[in-house]
């Protein structure tokens, strides 16, 4: 049984994998909350700043950007450096 949250989780998925990025955001979005789909790193990096997600959950397995990166640049950048960030691995 899922719990309704509110609906103002802003919640940032960064996937390259369509499949896997549908899956999740379905799930999420019945679950009561807000998702964007970034595809790449860097996507997700100017999605981040721009949008200031409560959480991101963030694959490892990224082209060009990998992972590791992406969270190095997230915990630099003073405005995106507190928000939680949940690894993934596929």
């Amino acid at each position: 049984m899922s719990e309704v949250v509110d609906e103002d989780v802003n919640v940032l998925f960064i996937e390259d994998d369509p499949a896997v990025a549908e899956m999740y955001k379905l799930k999420l979005e019945l679950d009561g909350y807000r998702v964007t789909v970034a595809k790449s790193g860097e996507e997700g990096l100017d999605h981040a700043k721009n949008m200031v997600p409560d959480i991101v959950f963030l694959d490892i397995r990224l082209p060009k950007m990998d992972g590791f990166a992406v969270l190095e640049n997230l915990r630099s950048d003073g405005v995106t450096k507190n928000i939680p960030v949940i690894i993934l691995s596929n």
